[in-house]
């Protein structure tokens, strides 16, 4: 049965209703726009208290939220919190709804690790002078904005589990994160290159379409690895 939560005096029936009102904010302002509705600010604030690392996320204080661009997935978007003495760091709501377990810090991690990868198909694919044709409906993609990258077969999670079991299992991939970082990072610089030529052996990506990715590969076999993030691993 779901349990209703309360945040900043706002009881939502569910932990997916606080998400979407969370949604609402991050893609209720323009990128590089502060947070400015109060009602907005007084919920994100709540919800910092809320975050497994609050003291070390708040630090001297906090002046204001900011909607900002993912700088590793360009096509999302990223809350941001700038403290009084200037200093800022990125802000998930999702951490602070659900604390995550470390299977899907982990996750989080290996994708961040080869995102220059996935990014770097998108980027060959539109430089290199050909037309570039969504893999999955044949559809022209004009633009690099247009273009997601996708794992085929395997599936992202797939390989991502593999590799944690060569590993002996997530408890084994240890993490590290620092002020300003997006997500956290893998702690061990062997583990990390273990990861990126592993991935770079396994993955068959592909260019597909903005639409084709948030539409049709939700209900096919990515599926799973869609409902691991608040948005897909994809470029």
């Amino acid at each position: 049965m779901a349990k209703p939560i309360v945040i900043a005096g706002r009881g939502f029936p569910t932990k997916k209703a606080a998400e979407d009102a969370c949604r609402e904010i991050l893609y209720g302002y323009a990128v590089g726009q502060p947070v400015s509705n109060s009602e907005h600010v007084d919920l994100l604030q709540a919800l910092l208290m809320r975050h497994p690392h609050s003291d070390e996320k708040t630090g001297c204080g906090i002046v204001r939220f900011e909607v900002r661009q993912n700088p590793q997935f360009p096509s999302q978007r990223t809350l941001f919190l700038v403290r009084a003495d200037g200093s800022e760091t990125d802000f998930s709501f999702l951490k602070c709804i659900t604390q995550p377990t470390q299977r899907h810090r982990v996750l989080d991690a290996l994708r961040i690790a080869v995102a220059p990868q996935v990014i770097d198909v998108a980027r060959r694919a539109f430089s290199s002078g050909n037309p570039v044709l969504c893999a999955l409906t044949g559809q022209p993609l004009a633009s690099f904005s247009e273009a997601h990258v996708d794992h085929g077969n395997p599936t992202f999670l797939q390989i991502a589990v593999n590799f944690a079991s060569s590993q002996g299992g997530w408890e084994y991939i240890p993490l590290d994160r620092s002020d300003g970082m997006i997500g956290e990072e893998l702690a061990h610089a062997t583990q990390l290159r273990a990861w990126t030529q592993f991935h770079a052996r396994c993955a068959r990506l592909r260019v597909v379409s903005i639409n084709a990715n948030l539409s049709i590969l939700r209900t096919g076999p990515n599926r799973a690895i869609v409902q691991e993030y608040e948005t897909p691993p994809l470029f």
